[in-house]
């Protein structure tokens, strides 16, 4: 999801805008989705680094909308 929108998690880690612990948080809560079908077709369909909106079903979305704006304000 992270590469579908844009975000690039070692880039982020690697420039403290996000810590190990939070991404270890992420992995959990996709890990525990209740819609990987969903997930999966709209990861098919997405193109990487297309820097799409997650899906509100996301249990990341906040997370990756976040870190893909701290990104944009670093480099900007």
């Amino acid at each position: 999801m992270a590469d579908a929108t844009g975000v690039n998690l070692e880039t982020e880690l690697l420039s403290g805008r996000l810590n190990l612990n939070d991404l270890t948080s992420a992995i959990e809560r996709c890990k525990n989705c209740s819609g990987p079908t969903a997930c999966e077709a709209w990861l098919k369909q997405s193109q990487p680094n297309h820097e799409e909106t997650p899906p509100g079903y996301c249990r990341n979305s906040a997370m990756l909308q976040v870190q893909r704006a701290l990104g944009y304000l670093s480099s900007g």
